[in-house]
């Protein structure tokens, strides 16, 4: 080993001294070198070159004294690497000389990069990243189908989470689990926070332990057990100092000690990033055999080897076994198996998927739009690129050189677009899911520049190969001879230009087209009435401490937080309800009517409101009457339905049917409908309307969706009574959290809060699209018009008028304007059915859309060819006529 290692320093020291020794002698030999070099370029100007001209022919007679000079450093680099060096040297000495088409064509390139870069960084983070689990190709969601319910992606009931557990072998394990919230004492303020209850494998399942303490094991989850609880990483920290010692101590939860198992890695925060603990969930006898209440949620790890669509069959296969087992519960069950990926994502991946193809449509025009700006260069280089064939350069060096050019252009718009798209993941920030909002985080890092990289090579060979391909077939000397208007006048070449310019005409035809279409479904989005006026309303969660729960105190504590809140100045009116509109879109339970048959999946969302919620809302109310403080236990037990209700399930009169609710601590009371409200729109402010009854918490002893979310109207800004709301709830009750304060308007606004950002964004590449696409027509008409002054100058004077001047200058760039947007309409027919899951209120193939986007992009272009040809009018035809 050690003669090895001599033998390789004194290689080492032997190939030092020898470039030391080149070295000198290029030195020695340098200042000879540069006299006969300066001497020839003297030669060279005396002969009426230009300075680059005659220092090029020097250099290239004289055998290029900086490959003598760089020998050394060639034997390291070697040739290849030598020659691309020098010919990018070539290219960035070039465009310092002319910075205005560098600057040109890099803006061009980094809007595009910088575009692609930011989206492609969040589609690969959203749908390709690796989950932070095991193997998470194997982890699926297990739901039932209930589309005729409302819920294609239903929950489960324990039943049949315990059925399918015992019957299906597709599956290594299954866990389920509920979302729940608890009320953080003994430390701090009151917090309310949300969690999980969860089987007793819930972890096993995905894979994951805590970074202290234990998951659960087996009896955890069973009815009795001393009641425990697993932390986040993030409450842990927050809330508990990150205090190791924490674990196998108790903290007080709902009034509780429960004992600290353990502490969560802080990469792991499933469902979402607002889950702060899981609990066990402690289910006896009668909840397992509880088939019609459907809460849990379900996830499987599939067996090694079964893919998910094998799993999906033998799901099938055993649905008829399920409907068996309860045919009231279970008459239309079958369950649905969808890769983790697949649900984590959501409808971000359609968003994603049509950004790509947009920033995508957007990159092409931008390469397009650099290649006409390299063949238009191309003209006033004619003798630099003549004189080079003639001196012995070939055409494959003329072409690697041309090629140099584009990928300086390329670098340099690649850097701009890595600090573009660093900025631009802030506006693309909307693409995460909320459920990947820890997993598919994206920041600025080396992979991000490796693919800004990436995508500067493919510019420039999308946008340097075709035209230098092309110019290095040109006979230049010919040229030369016939003077450089005739340089890119060849057939060839003119319909490469028009290629260039129709392929750009047409992607902009279909982005305006996409962008018409995000753009009215937003306007239809905020022309949706929701059922309730939510301006100057003010929201809030309070749940009482665990003594106020039951039936008599409850109402005690509704009657004396509402009274204590209607004080508070500038407050017009307040309610509590189950649900404040959007926040929660579950709580559906079969019911019947009175003297009619029961149809399948005939269920209805239940709400529990106190007298006043119709009229703090302002929800019309469209027949009979809402709750008053009448309405109690020892009087007739009333409901209101909406109009979903009543049109679908109430013929004639409304008002003269009862209805009765099936579920979890209903009694089997009919309630006499004494109204009918117009529909609110809890389940999304663009869902189809649900059938929905509404309680008075005074007439029913159910603890299904106690009525604790507060609204209070206001006469001003709600946000200034969000600190006199606390202290006067607070100073009744000290022990209670008052949690997600929010203003109604803002609940609102996140409804659409991925909506509007899209349609923006998608208007803002369309705007680019146009104006990119307007640039190329504009620069392929002014190189046109500028080949064919010679031609106008003679027709003007041989009498020609200034109309059909006009009109043949401009008659090429229309052509191909029209041509490249009925090539874009046509291709838009097909693609816009790819957006059928983005849209609301408007078609696909929406009239108005496919007639205003073409429209548009023909004046643009238009304009863009009557600008140049326009030019042609304030020629002189003398001068015209002496510039051929």
């Amino acid at each position: 080993m050690g003669s090895k290692a001599a033998r390789w320093v004194r290689e080492l020291c032997r190939r030092a001294a020898f470039i030391a020794r080149r070295k000198q002698w290029h030195e020695d030999a340098d200042s000879e070198i540069r006299f006969h070099l300066a001497m020839r370029e003297d030669q060279n100007r005396a002969a009426g070159m230009t300075e680059d001209d005659a220092r090029f022919a020097a250099r290239k007679a004289f055998g290029n004294p900086l490959r003598l000079r760089d020998d050394a450093r060639e034997a390291w680099l070697g040739p290849a690497l030598e020659a691309f060096l020098m010919d990018l040297w070539l290219a960035a000495r070039g465009m310092r000389r002319r910075p205005g088409y560098a600057l040109l064509g890099g803006v061009t390139l980094a809007l595009a990069i910088g575009a692609c870069t930011a989206v492609f960084s969040l589609a690969y983070a959203v749908l390709l990243r690796p989950l932070p689990f095991p193997q998470p190709e194997r982890l699926v969601r297990v739901y039932e189908d209930a589309a005729a319910r409302g819920f294609p992606r239903g929950d489960t009931s324990p039943g049949n989470f315990r059925h399918l557990q015992q019957e299906t072998r597709s599956f290594s394990a299954l866990t389920m689990w509920h979302r729940t919230g608890a009320t953080l004492t003994g430390e701090g303020e009151p917090e309310r926070v949300d969690g999980l209850r969860t089987a007793a494998n819930f972890f096993e399942v995905f894979g994951v332990a805590p970074q202290y303490g234990r998951a659960f094991q087996p009896g955890d989850d069973r009815p009795g057990a001393p009641p425990a609880v697993i932390l986040s990483y993030r409450l842990w920290t927050r809330r508990y100092g990150g205090d190791p010692a924490l674990v196998g101590r108790s903290i007080s939860i709902n009034d509780r000690p429960h004992l600290v198992l353990g502490v969560m890695p802080a990469a792991f925060s499933y469902p979402t990033s607002e889950t702060q603990f899981w609990m066990p969930a402690d289910l006896d006898a009668r909840d397992w055999a509880k088939r019609g209440l459907r809460y849990f949620l379900v996830a499987g790890r599939l067996r090694e080897g079964v893919s998910p669509e094998a799993a999906q069959s033998e799901l099938d296969a055993l649905a008829p076994l399920v409907r068996e087992a309860d045919p009231v519960a279970n008459r239309d069950f079958r369950a649905v198996v969808v890769p983790l990926r697949d649900d984590l994502a959501g409808r971000a991946k359609d968003r994603l998927i049509l950004l790509t193809g947009a920033v995508l449509l957007v990159l092409l025009i931008a390469c397009a739009n650099v290649a006409h700006l390299i063949l238009s260069r191309s003209v006033r280089r004619a003798s630099e690129l003549a004189l080079r064939l003639s001196l012995g350069a070939s055409r494959g060096r003329l072409m690697r050189q041309l090629l140099a050019e584009s990928l300086t252009i390329s670098l340099v718009g690649g850097a701009a677009g890595f600090a573009l798209a660093a900025w631009g993941l802030r506006v693309f920030a909307f693409l995460i899911p909320a459920s990947m909002a820890d997993t598919a985080a994206v920041r600025p890092d080396g992979a991000m520049a490796i693919l800004a990289l990436a995508l500067a090579l493919v510019a420039a060979l999308l946008s340097g190969v075709v035209p230098a391909w092309r110019l290095s077939g040109v006979n230049w000397n010919e040229s030369l001879r016939q003077g450089s208007s005739r340089l890119i006048g060849g057939f060839g070449q003119e319909r490469l230009r028009g290629v260039l310019v129709v392929s750009e005409v047409a992607f902009a035809v279909m982005l305006v087209i996409g962008a018409t279409l995000l753009v009215r479904t937003l306007l239809e989005s905020l022309a949706v009435h929701p059922g309730f006026d939510s301006r100057n309303v003010l929201t809030a969660t309070t749940l009482p401490p665990a003594p106020h729960l039951e039936f008599e105190r409850r109402n005690e504590f509704l009657d004396e937080a509402l009274r204590r809140v209607r004080a508070l100045p500038g407050v017009t009116g307040a309610a509590y309800m189950s649900a404040i509109p959007f926040t929660w879109k579950g709580g559906k339970l079969d019911f019947e009517v009175q003297g009619k048959p029961r149809e399948n999946a005939q269920g209805a969302l239940i709400r529990q409101v106190t007298p006043g919620y119709f009229g703090v809302l302002r929800t019309k109310l469209i027949e009979g009457r809402e709750f008053t403080g009448d309405d109690r236990m020892s009087s007739e037990p009333v409901a209101v339905v909406n109009r979903a209700l009543a049109r679908r399930y109430l013929d004639g009169n409304p008002t003269a049917n009862h209805v009765r609710i099936h579920g979890p601590g209903f009694d089997g009371t009919w309630y006499r409908v004494v109204g009918v409200s117009e529909d609110v729109l809890e389940m999304g402010l663009l869902a189809a309307p649900q059938p929905m009854i509404y309680l008075s918490p005074r007439q029913t002893r159910a603890d299904f969706n106690l009525p604790f979310g507060l609204a209070a109207r206001t006469t001003g800004d709600p946000d200034t009574l969000v600190p006199s709301l606390r202290a006067t709830l607070r100073e009744a009750w000290p022990a209670m959290p008052v949690s997600r304060v929010r203003t109604l308007e803002s609940l609102r606004e996140a409804e659409l809060a991925e909506r509007r950002p899209m349609a923006i964004l998608s208007g803002a590449l369309a705007a680019v699209a146009l104006l990119l696409a307007s640039v190329g027509v504009y620069g392929l008409l002014s190189f046109t018009v500028a080949q064919r002054i010679p031609e106008f100058g003679i027709r003007a004077a041989l009498g020609a008028s200034a109309f059909s001047i006009l009109s043949s200058a401009t008659r090429r760039g229309v052509g191909l304007a029209l041509a490249g947007t009925a090539t874009g309409v046509a291709a838009s027919l097909a693609l816009v059915q790819l957006m059928r899951g983005l849209l609301y209120g408007v078609k696909p193939v929406d009239p108005m859309a496919f007639a205003a986007a073409p429209v548009l992009v023909l004046l643009l272009a238009m304009t863009a060819c009557i600008v140049p040809a326009w030019s042609v009018m304030r020629v002189d035809p003398s001068r015209a006529l002496r510039s051929e």
